[in-house]
């Protein structure tokens, strides 16, 4: 298969998850979980843009997953896994998973 490389956006650290906005209030873009470096608390979740503008959506979290609860199954909203991990903390990471609505 022949196929062809373009660079959409560039400069994140840790790249986990893409997918997309499901439209409405989240729009549809494509939104990026990024862990940052080390699981220290530096990732984020980043919304790119179809001209590859990357906008900080939140800051402060080792996201490793985005979902969309679009059915309003866990009433609805955008899930996060961050998996924060600070510097001497147990060898494993403190895990969570964060409910974002919007205000």
């Amino acid at each position: 298969m022949d196929v062809q490389l373009k660079k959409l956006a560039a400069g994140f650290s840790g790249i986990e998850f893409l997918t997309f906005g499901p439209g409405g209030i989240w729009g549809s873009d494509l939104y990026v979980s990024a862990q940052g470096t080390d699981l220290n608390g530096d990732g984020g979740v980043y919304i790119v843009k179809p001209d590859g503008t990357v906008e900080p959506f939140i800051t402060g979290i080792d996201a490793t997953d985005v979902v969309f609860d679009i059915d309003g199954i866990l009433g609805g909203g955008m899930f996060v896994g961050d998996m924060y991990n600070p510097w001497g903390a147990p060898e494993y990471p403190s895990s969570k998973i964060w409910r974002v609505v919007p205000r």
